[in-house]
């Protein structure tokens, strides 16, 4: 399986500084997607070797507890997108290798372990208690892998640069 990330390099994805804009939590604020339950909204941010990823926001317009914060990687010269971690609202999860349920807020995490066995490479989860919204996932997610936040541009440099 040559698509497979090995944990190694997935550990070196997350960790790999990231930095977004300041005002990143309003552009990131859900509205209506793709499909008709669920709001979503994602912005894309560079890392400083090179790589882009998606940091995207989900959220169950019925159910807001339903809720994702997704970091995905995005595979050079593809657009395909390979979820690295995903902050998921409070529910059941099993992972089926390990046999093990988690139950209540909780982090997938990509493993080179699941991609190997054919399941999705966020498959694993572990319980998380850090948060119990789709705010404080987010929050969560950034402390995790590596974002830092640009101040705001300087309103006199923008200008002199654009006059």
């Amino acid at each position: 399986m040559a698509d497979v990330l090995t944990d190694q390099d997935i550990d070196e994805l997350m960790t790999e500084p990231k930095r977004v804009l300041a005002g990143w939590r309003e552009r990131l604020a859900v509205r209506p997607g793709k499909r008709d339950d669920q709001n979503e909204r994602f912005i894309d941010v560079p890392g400083e070797r090179g790589s882009v990823f998606r940091l995207i926001a989900r959220q169950d317009r019925r159910f807001p507890l339903q809720f994702s914060a997704v970091l995905a990687f995005r595979r050079p010269e593809s657009n395909v997108l390979f979820r690295l971690c995903r902050f998921n609202g409070p529910h059941r999860h099993r992972n089926r290798l390990e046999g093990t349920v988690v139950t209540g807020c909780h982090k997938h995490i990509a493993t080179e372990r699941y991609q190997l066995a054919g399941w999705s490479e966020e498959a694993y989860a572990e319980a998380d208690a850090r948060y119990t919204d789709l705010a404080g996932a987010l929050t969560t997610l950034f402390s995790d892998c590596g974002f830092t936040e640009l101040p705001p541009p300087d309103e006199r440099q923008l200008a002199m640069r654009y006059s």
